[in-house]
């Protein structure tokens, strides 16, 4: 294995930020709780999905990983056919397990990087993970009043929606504040999504 390793160590990062946005901003969206799924939304976020894996996949080339990049870029490309396509719920269903299927692939070359990295007696600089709750971010990326704001907001829906609302939001504000967008745009964003919460908990019922 001659991959540099700052492709190793990029590689590693790239599937950590994908594998966290997938889990926060795509999966909640296909719940099986929602009575309607948001198509056009979700076909984009897969649409993005795709060209994001094919990306990295190009990138990791060099690297020699083994097939699970590959495998999370079919199903990726699997669900986008079946939201594209498809109006009948079970078309949607078997699109989440797609997506489920990518989580799960992410993992797994994931893991393929750490291994060709300990070979070569390194470790992995890579964000912390906590499975589909997204990414675990250090409380200084996200200013208080933007997290409170959102906390708030997503406890004005149901009880059975809070939590994947509240990942969602607090995903969108962590990558705001990745991107290096200014504090104004994540107070912008927490102030939107509390104003509204009421119409967003009378659409969920």
């Amino acid at each position: 294995m001659n991959a540099p390793l700052d492709l190793l160590f990029g590689l590693d990062r790239m599937l950590g930020r994908t594998h966290n946005r997938v889990a926060a901003t795509l999966l909640p969206h296909l719940s099986s709780s929602h009575r309607t799924i948001d198509l056009p939304l979700v076909a984009g976020r897969l649409d993005d999905l795709c060209r994001e894996l094919d990306v990295t996949g190009s990138l990791a080339s060099a690297a020699e990983l083994g097939p699970a990049l590959g495998n999370a870029r079919a199903y990726a490309w699997r669900a986008l056919a079946l939201v594209g396509e498809g109006t009948d719920r079970a078309d949607h269903d078997l699109a989440r397990r797609c997506v489920i299927e990518v989580v799960d692939q992410l993992d797994a070359a994931r893991a393929d990087v750490v291994t060709v990295l300990s070979d070569h007696g390194l470790g992995s600089r890579r964000p912390r993970w906590h499975g589909w709750a997204g990414p675990a971010a250090s409380p200084a990326q996200v200013i208080a009043f933007s997290r409170v704001a959102a906390t708030c907001a997503a406890a004005l829906l149901p009880a059975g929606s809070r939590a994947e609302y509240a990942e969602l939001f607090m995903s969108e504000l962590h990558d705001l504040a990745e991107s290096r967008s200014s504090r104004w745009a994540q107070v912008r964003y927490a102030c939107r999504v509390l104003l509204r919460a009421p119409r967003l908990r009378r659409a969920l019922g």
